[in-house]
């Protein structure tokens, strides 16, 4: 199998090449031998954060899978494992690459073919969101990927331990169909050892620590993950109020400002990067996404009043021309 790494909208992607595996009981009938044989020789037992090779056998809780390849069909990229508070958000972009027609695939969390994530000693994590494209529910959805296209989404667990920084294993089971297939399709795919990273998350208060109300003197030097430097700027306003102005950077890059009054307080806090995250609805927006769909949003409105492209509670939102997110911000002049 071959692995490639590649690089999309700012995000890294481990991509896989996996194909079609049939129906449970034709499956078992023609290529259990054959299967076996080539788990039994290629077996290799991984540390790091993997897809299995095909032809392996892999065990989860009482569930057995092998991965099979005849012909070219669907393909997966992994994308973050990010936590937010108790639940964990794995994004995901399913791909086309090679078929002539559009691929209408499915996810649950139901059997047959369910989408299942365990914890490194077999504990199973509840599946509580399966995304796909536009098309989002707590059991199970369906979407179609145009040919040599591909297919955002994502899968929300629920009931991960604070204290858990890995997800042992995910198992993304999935049926899919094109105009002339005789019967469903059937793909899996298995990641192992998946760390949990813990993204910035902007809420109506800010981005911990920076946030409303707080005091400038009180803000650490440094906070991991999200800056390893605060500079600052002094200067009146129209009014003739002195306001400081801070960019905070990490390793050079800016990741958020904010505005503190004469008195040193935060009244106002803005990024433009696309390392920090606004939930809305439990979906995750970045800088870089399309505002059309963050305004399909419940909550989400439009803001002719003070210009935003919308607003979602106190978070306003800017668009660039080309209809993306540009920033978040919170608290107005």
């Amino acid at each position: 199998m071959r692995k490639r790494v590649i690089l999309t909208a700012g995000i890294l992607f481990a991509t896989v090449a996996v194909g079609t595996i049939p129906a449970q009981a034709q499956f078992l009938k023609k290529l259990g031998k054959a299967l076996d044989k080539v788990a039994n020789a290629g077996n290799k037992k991984t540390s790091d954060s993997k897809v299995r090779q095909i032809g392996e056998t892999v065990t989860i809780g009482d569930m057995t899978m092998k991965a099979y390849t005849d012909n070219p069909g669907v393909g997966l990229n992994f994308g973050t494992c990010q936590r937010q508070g108790s639940q964990v958000v794995i994004t995901l972009q399913f791909t086309n690459p090679q078929s002539p027609q559009p691929m209408e695939i499915r996810l649950q969390n139901f059997d047959p073919n369910p989408v299942k994530a365990y914890s490194a000693s077999g504990q199973q994590y509840k599946v509580s969101q399966i995304c796909l494209g536009t098309s989002k529910s707590s059991e199970g959805v369906t979407n179609t990927i145009s040919q040599k296209s591909y297919l955002n989404g994502y899968i929300v667990l629920s009931g991960v331990p604070e204290n858990v920084k890995t997800i042992g294993k995910l198992v993304v089971a999935t049926s899919g169909h094109q105009k002339m297939d005789a019967s469903n399709r059937f793909f899996s795919f298995v990641l192992e050892n998946i760390p949990i990273t813990e993204k910035p998350t902007m809420t109506d208060k800010g981005i911990s620590p920076v946030e409303i109300g707080a005091k400038v003197s009180a803000l650490p030097q440094q906070v991991a993950g999200l800056y390893d430097k605060v500079t600052s700027n002094t200067e009146e306003d129209m009014d003739g109020e002195v306001m400081t102005y801070l960019t905070f950077t990490l390793a050079g890059q800016p990741k958020l400002a904010a505005t503190a009054g004469s008195d040193g307080v935060i009244w106002q806090v803005s990024t433009e990067s696309p390392d920090v995250v606004v939930y809305v609805n439990g979906n995750p927006y970045k800088v870089g996404d399309k505002i059309a769909t963050l305004m399909r949003e419940r909550g989400v409105r439009s803001d002719d009043e003070y210009g935003f492209a919308a607003c979602y509670g106190n978070i306003d939102v800017n668009e660039d021309i080309n209809g993306t997110i540009c920033s978040f911000s919170i608290g107005r002049y």
